[in-house]
């Protein structure tokens, strides 16, 4: 979001009708005002294995798995990573037999590897048949990259995760839209087109099409990015396109606080235990800058292959080239052009990079991330980038687990070591690791205005007691809820109505003038701790019937209506 001073232009000494010409003028000014959201889609620590078993040569022949040295070398399947493992769940979070149907009650499936559970699609005709589709929605500007998309009336992705949570589907009430990194990890890439390429033993009713993730894409923020299930792909679609919608809970991404740069040409994400080379092929590391230096190289895949496997970097000499999972997971897509942290990567050229994984549909060609959107492409170009990986296929680091924190409505969670300090206020850390078999406690903040009204996730058996302790023998996922205790926000006058003499009045009380019957609980509508003349601008906006965004929580329909 743009930042706004507004200095002094606002004496004391002005009078009401000054501060109703203040008011006006920025609701003006300020009417255009693009409220861009972080949608980064960070990576969550564990990624499974692709699922690709066979090897191939650059005309797409299948051939036995070279050995070291050989031509081909270094292919996605002769690095194994977590094995692909599912488990059927009924209400409640029941574990079923594998064998379990629909008459056993089987609604969800659960991943082994990353922890998250997803939704199972039917063919019932109700709200989680298979052939329902959406338009992509989110109101918040926090999240919506500055588009809210194409909000209907019960045929929007907003609309369907609101019902589900409604109905406590699953016994859970803390379904979401996954991340584009999260839908991506479903992705089996042995199987071919048309698809759908993801397990259905476990994912029954796929469709091979498009599904909706909550990113959206920072290039253009009227699209969002989606999985197609029929190649396994990662695109963008306009928000207002219809896409098909799996629901998930549980394991929601982390930032990018895990990059750490070794100050020696490598880069170690702490999350998924991989070391990455800085800098693309062909670029020199410069440790007196910490940059970029030189031009990166292009290779066909055969020798980007070979060039990751015989490089010898920072003492070490077991450099691959990653997996299409593994470099997708360091795409940023808060960004673009490139979408990449520039800080620990610098110089990354805006365009596609290798991945050791073959496309099923096409076996002549190989997956790559183009980092100027970080979408997966089946590239038509013979030449790409590289950037080499070791250690780890995409595993945590230690014997160590993940805890999580999700907020609904508007407060803060803390952590009694300090770590966590999540929600409206922080700096929203919202996740970090912790020891096996070590404990944390949690305590859960309404801002003025709410109420606090429960735990959800893992955190589900804390009920409504704002302290919560979390035993770490998993990874897990804690949701705070918070409630408007009935204060109406923007209403300072307490007459019932939201009208422009709301917003003078908070205009008088920011600068220090006196205000008759006024409600300071009511006065901060954009929840940033203070009462200033932005709140003024909200407030008039939303009585003359202009669009706001940036209000705590949703505000209400129209003036006057609570």
């Amino acid at each position: 979001m743009k930042k706004n001073g507004f200095g002094s232009c606002v004496h004391k000494a002005c009078n009401y009708s000054c501060l109703f010409a203040v008011v006006l003028f920025l609701f003006f000014a300020l009417s255009g005002l693009a409220f861009a959201g972080n949608n980064a889609g960070a990576a969550f620590s564990v990624w499974p294995d692709t699922g690709q078993t066979k090897c191939y040569d650059d005309n797409g022949t299948e051939i036995t798995c070279p050995a070291p040295g050989e031509p081909f070398y270094g292919q996605d399947a002769q690095y194994q990573g977590p094995v692909r493992s599912y488990t059927k769940l009924g209400a409640g979070g029941v574990e079923l037999p594998d064998s379990a149907t629909f008459a056993d009650g089987w609604i969800m499936t659960r991943d082994n590897v990353t922890g998250l559970i997803w939704e199972v699609k039917t063919d019932d005709g109700g709200i989680h048949d298979k052939d329902n589709t959406y338009t992509w929605c989110d109101t918040n500007p926090a999240t919506n990259g500055g588009d809210q998309g194409k909000c209907t009336d019960g045929t929007d992705t907003a609309d369907f995760i609101a019902a589900l949570n409604q109905e406590h589907f699953g016994g859970f009430s803390d379904w979401r839209l996954p991340t584009i990194k999260e839908l991506s990890t479903l992705v089996d890439a042995n199987i071919p087109y048309p698809g759908p390429t993801v397990n259905t033993d476990f994912f029954p009713n796929t469709v091979s099409s498009g599904y909706w993730s909550s990113t959206t894409y920072a290039g253009y923020t009227y699209g969002a990015l989606a999985v197609n299930f029929n190649y396994g792909s990662v695109v963008y679609n306009i928000k207002g396109h219809d896409n098909y919608v799996r629901a998930v809970r549980s394991g929601q991404s982390g930032s990018f606080g895990h990059l750490i740069d070794n100050h020696d040409g490598t880069v170690t994400d702490t999350d998924t235990g991989l070391m990455w080379q800085k800098c693309s092929m062909g670029q020199t590391y410069n440790s007196s800058t910490g940059g970029c230096d030189g031009t990166a190289q292009s290779y066909v895949w055969k020798d980007a292959l070979s060039a990751c496997e015989n490089l010898t970097l920072a003492g070490n000499s077991d450099w691959r080239l990653p997996n299409r999972n593994e470099l997708q997971s360091i795409a940023d897509y808060s960004k673009y052009d490139p979408a990449i942290d520039t800080t620990y990567f610098p110089n990354t050229v805006s365009s596609g990079y290798w991945s050791s994984t073959t496309i099923a549909y096409g076996t002549y060609g190989a997956w790559a991330v183009d980092f100027y959107s970080g979408v997966l492409i089946g590239p038509e170009d013979d030449v790409l980038y590289v950037r080499a990986v070791r250690s780890g296929q995409s595993g945590p680091v230690g014997d160590s687990y993940d805890l999580v924190i999700s907020i609904s409505g508007t407060g803060k969670v803390t952590s009694d070591d300090g770590k966590i300090s999540c929600g409206s206020g922080t700096g929203n850390d919202c996740s970090e690791s912790y020891t096996k078999g070590s404990s944390v406690t949690l305590t859960a903040t309404p801002d003025s205005g709410f109420a606090f009204t429960g735990w959800g996730g893992d955190c589900e058996g804390c009920g409504n007691e704002t302290g919560c302790t979390v035993n770490m023998d998993e990874n897990k996922s804690c949701s705070a809820n918070f409630e408007s205790s009935g204060i109406a926000l923007g209403d300072v006058s307490g007459d019932g109505t939201l009208d422009i003499r709301d917003a003078l009045f908070i205009a008088r009380h920011a600068v220090g003038l006196s205000v008759p019957s006024f409600n300071e609980d009511a006065a901060d509508v954009n929840c940033n701790g203070q009462i200033d003349i932005v709140d003024a601008l909200l407030v008039a906006r939303k009585a003359v019937g202009l669009q706001v965004q940036g209000w705590c929580p949703a505000p209400p329909a129209s003036s006057g209506e609570w």
